[in-house]
């Protein structure tokens, strides 16, 4: 079964509330992570496995090529994310 891969942006408890969700479920994978605190971001990502953390939104999406994006931060990513989905469509 393929599996189904998320970009995660954020990495505050909301983040590691979905991860731990996330990470019960062999079809889904949390494939790249991204917060205004990359040592945040790192420390999930060794916790979880996830393979990329990246520095900003562009390589978020073309790092891990996710099938879906779960923002997990506050609404200022919002407006750069939604420019950038809407270029990559």
């Amino acid at each position: 079964m393929k599996k189904i891969k998320l970009g995660i942006i954020g990495a505050g408890w909301v983040a590691r509330q979905h991860l731990e969700i996330i990470s019960a479920f062999d079809w889904i994978q949390a494939g790249g992570i991204i917060s205004r605190t990359r040592s945040k971001a790192e420390d999930l990502a060794r916790e979880f496995k996830i393979p990329v953390c990246v520095d900003s939104l562009e390589a978020l999406v073309e790092e891990t090529k996710p099938h879906f994006i779960l923002p997990r931060s506050g609404t200022a990513w919002f407006p750069n994310l939604c420019k950038l989905l809407k270029k990559a469509a």
